[in-house]
């Protein structure tokens, strides 16, 4: 009976695991898949294995009326980008979209070093695009009509959000431009929404929204 029961988990237990991550990202370790990323990875091991990166600080304070001034009072958050060269082919895929050699991928990390968000912006055939369009479930257009008449449809906004986190895809149809590899033009954003009360989610959570809109 327990081996009969074993071999019923087992192919639940072999999805579940085909599921993760690698725990360190590098061409040796295995795709990372961004889409499936949980945000309780720890930013300096995921990228431990790395020859180098950056750790590029966003400040925070506020601006002074009196002496038109930005007074820094820390620094709320850095974005941890690998340097291109470090990048290979497949290290990375969204859905299903394998992310090229070279590939900047933005993780933005909070004050108390936690990984709160992902960004890029990548170039796409015609085919890659309708493949991504058609395997991510879930996404819903909420392109505002004056953003969607200005741009004559060229340019649309899909959401998809549960409740860890919130991804944003900015799609520019680029097939007039008639340059190879580069029919679509995207930036997706990937945000956690475990946190909703501090400085960073507002923050960044306004930026989105303005990337939507154009305004606050």
């Amino acid at each position: 009976m327990k081996h009969f029961l074993l071999l019923l988990l087992l192919p639940a237990m072999l999805s579940c695991k085909g599921q993760n991550n690698p725990k360190y990202l590098g061409g040796t370790y295995g795709t990372f898949h961004l889409d499936k990323i949980t945000f309780a990875e720890q930013p300096d091991t995921l990228l431990s294995k790395i020859e180098r990166y950056y750790k590029l600080p966003e400040d925070d304070g506020y601006f002074n009326d009196t002496i038109k001034q930005f007074i820094k009072t820390g620094t709320l958050f850095h974005i941890y980008r690998i340097l291109p060269k470090h990048v290979t082919a497949g290290m990375f895929m969204f859905n299903t979209l394998k992310l090229p050699a070279g590939q900047i991928v933005d993780f933005y990390v909070d004050s108390s070093q936690r990984l709160r968000k992902l960004e890029f912006s990548v170039y796409m055939t015609e085919a890659e695009y309708k493949k991504l369009m058609a395997d991510s479930k879930g996404l819903k257009d909420i392109t505002p009509d004056n953003v969607r008449k200005f741009n004559q449809d060229k340019y649309v906004i899909f959401q998809q959000e549960d409740e860890q986190k919130q991804t944003t895809l900015y799609c520019l149809d680029n097939r007039k431009e008639n340059e190879p590899g580069k029919d679509y033009f995207l930036r997706i954003a990937v945000m956690s929404l475990r946190i909703k009360t501090d400085k960073f989610y507002k923050r960044q959570h306004t930026d989105m929204r303005m990337g939507a809109t154009g305004k606050e």
